[in-house]
């Protein structure tokens, strides 16, 4: 709504200028006409014609300088709506993101927070609610990002699912080795699978931020990827009413 009172009145503005423009030469030409040093002209058709000739090209190059006004204006006005829509857009996918990997972060903690509620239950029972509660998070977060995303590829093209690609993979990576644990250590599964197996699965499940925390890596290498794509989308742009373009020296 506001975009569409910005466009009506920059077309305002341009057409009262244009209309300014127009009276103002149209009334200096007349007094031009009326004050001429020449008296003897006031009987002279040939120059009164070459006055009302000049006074007309006069204000059809003021006329069409005026329309270049009002074009160039609504040209830079809709450079700077797609410039802020751009920026706007960028800075919602990034914030998401990093929310993101925040929440990762926490559904990886190593420490868990159990409700009173809950410290009757069995411990296989409490370690599968406080992941699901873990995991919620990673799902809000989730579900706002994809909601960017979309826009993104409205606006930036299909392109950009290839940038989100790698950080989409290591989220259901990390959701896959949670449940294979919970399973593993759960008494349906207790003793069928191997120390190597679930060994692998807790390297991804608990965040440890060194050298040996692969997984952590992985996410890191993922959000750089969207990094690259979506910061140059950040950077203020200049509009110019009248662009000048410079050779160079």
């Amino acid at each position: 709504m506001m975009d569409q009172v910005a466009l009506i009145d920059t077309v305002q503005i341009a057409t009262d200028s244009l209309n300014s423009v127009e009276l103002i030469v149209r009334i200096s030409a007349d007094s031009l006409i009326q004050t001429s040093p020449f008296p003897e002209s006031e009987s002279d058709p040939g120059f009164l014609f070459y006055l009302q000739s000049l006074r007309e090209i006069v204000i059809i190059m003021a006329t069409l300088f005026g329309i270049y006004i009002g074009y160039r204006g609504l040209v830079t006005w809709w450079d700077q709506l797609r410039g802020k829509a751009d920026f706007e857009l960028a800075r919602r996918i990034m914030e998401r993101t990093y929310r993101l990997r925040n929440a990762v972060r926490q559904a990886r903690s190593i420490w868990g927070f159990i409700p009173d509620e809950d410290l009757g239950l069995p411990a296989h029972e409490r370690m599968l609610k406080d992941y699901s509660r873990r995991w919620q998070s990673v799902n809000e977060v989730g579900a706002e990002l994809d909601a960017a995303v979309i826009e993104a590829e409205a606006l930036w093209g299909a392109t950009f699912l290839d940038d989100i690609l790698p950080l989409r993979k290591a989220i259901s990576n990390l959701l896959v080795n949670i449940e294979q644990y919970l399973f593993a250590i759960g008494p349906e599964a207790r003793g069928t699978i191997s120390r190597e197996k679930i060994e692998k699965n807790r390297k991804v499940i608990y965040y440890t931020g060194d050298e040996a925390d692969t997984y952590n890596q992985e996410l890191e290498d993922a959000i750089s990827r969207i990094e690259q794509n979506v910061r140059p989308h950040l950077k203020k742009k200049t509009y110019k009413l009248f662009p000048l373009n410079r050779g160079k020296a």
